[in-house]
């Protein structure tokens, strides 16, 4: 037993080792205005405020490195061994952060490459690798952001999908297309009403949490999602109100109808939850959380 662990545990040295090297060698990312790739892909989500014009020029000034680059991210495989450990003991935190953490970067890469629409039309062929479940290192994030960028790529209508979430009896098919759907933000407006159906109390508690991160990623129609997010602030399960807790500051000031309820948040038994409401009332309304004395 201690020659097995002995063996683990040098294999964890070796791989940060191998980590650290990879981490100091020059990287070749895309930029633009001095911005690299992964900051015109999503840039709100680096406090930017660049227009949506802004960013579509910026990526299309980009194309010709871009999807190259992002075509050769979707080829990462993860070292054999590494990839042994993690289907023997695929619960152990640093080979599920290896495998399907920082260090794989084809969901990003595949999520970026949908942002191209048809220009990235190259990249399908790897896209239909990384969708399949034939690559037993791919998570189910990797396989949703490559289907969604095949739709996006290909121009594919989203009905199909959005219909899908009307079964709700398999679990894993359906938080995974679920998922898959919220990939497209605002775009997956028309799934909000089976969305919010997901949340009945009659369904499982895996269907109910990846609903509310669903809402949350699109985060449109905040009128009708606020009302039947903010009841899981309340809910039993730690799980629902952290994944509540994440969904409603999507919304931004959409969300105000929620104060009062995540102003409860802040004494929660979880200390996650307690960290993110103040998150979320900063990014709800961030002048009354700064009069609240809300850092």
């Amino acid at each position: 037993m201690l020659k097995r662990v002995g063996i683990v545990v040098a294999i964890l040295i070796v791989a940060l080792l191998g980590g650290l090297i990879l981490q100091f060698q020059p990287r070749h990312e895309p930029s633009c205005k001095g911005k690299p790739l992964h900051y015109w892909v999503d840039p709100w989500a680096y406090g930017g405020q660049e227009s949506p014009q802004d960013v579509t020029a910026a990526l299309n000034a980009m194309q010709n490195r871009a999807i190259p680059y992002l075509i050769d991210k979707l080829r990462w495989k993860p070292r054999p061994i590494m990839l042994k450990l993690y289907q023997q003991f695929p619960r152990f935190p640093p080979f599920m952060s290896y495998v399907q953490g920082a260090s794989n970067p084809r969901g990003p890469a595949a999520h970026a490459l949908g942002q191209f629409g048809p220009l990235a039309t190259n990249a399908i062929p790897q896209l239909l690798i990384l969708s399949s479940n034939s690559d037993l290192s791919s998570s189910w994030y990797d396989r949703g952001c490559a289907q969604a960028a095949l739709v996006k790529i290909r121009q594919e209508p989203l009905t199909p999908y959005i219909d899908k979430l009307k079964d709700t009896s398999d679990l894993d098919a359906w938080y995974q297309n679920a998922m898959m759907i919220g990939e497209f933000g605002a775009d997956g407006t028309n799934a909000i009403p089976n969305l919010i159906a997901a949340l009945d109390p009659t369904n499982h508690p895996v269907i109910q949490a990846h609903g509310l991160i669903a809402l949350g990623m699109i985060h449109s129609q905040p009128e009708a999602c606020v009302p039947a997010i903010v009841p899981f602030l309340r809910s039993p399960d730690v799980a629902l109100r952290q994944k509540a807790v994440y969904a409603l500051p999507q919304f931004q000031g959409g969300a105000k109808s929620a104060w009062a309820e995540l102003l409860v948040c802040l004494q929660d038994s979880d200390p996650w939850t307690r960290q993110e409401t103040k998150r979320a009332l900063k990014a709800i309304d961030p002048e009354a959380a700064a009069k609240a004395g809300i850092k």
